[in-house]
């Protein structure tokens, strides 16, 4: 149960993160047909790489590099609204 209980946290831990953070759960099998996921949680992923390019890379730079539309989240009481610039 030792296993269980910490895979049951971790899941939690990472749900609230998101949360916070405003961004969506990735999921795997993900049609192709959506919309993009929200633009912090795929600069969140490239962040999650190691080595010297991803620890000097900016969300500004990343919006530009992989040629996004910036926009601005806004986090109100468990919402997320997204408003254009």
């Amino acid at each position: 149960t030792g296993i269980l209980n910490i895979k049951t946290t971790e899941d939690e831990i990472s749900r609230h993160v998101r949360e916070l953070l405003g961004i969506e759960e990735p999921v795997f099998s993900r049609s192709i047909a959506l919309p993009y996921r929200d633009n912090m949680g795929l600069f969140l992923e490239r962040k999650s790489w190691s080595g010297k390019k991803a620890d000097a890379l900016t969300f500004s730079q990343f919006i530009k590099e992989a040629g996004l539309e910036p926009y601005t989240t806004f986090i109100i009481a468990n919402c997320t609204e997204t408003h254009d610039r």
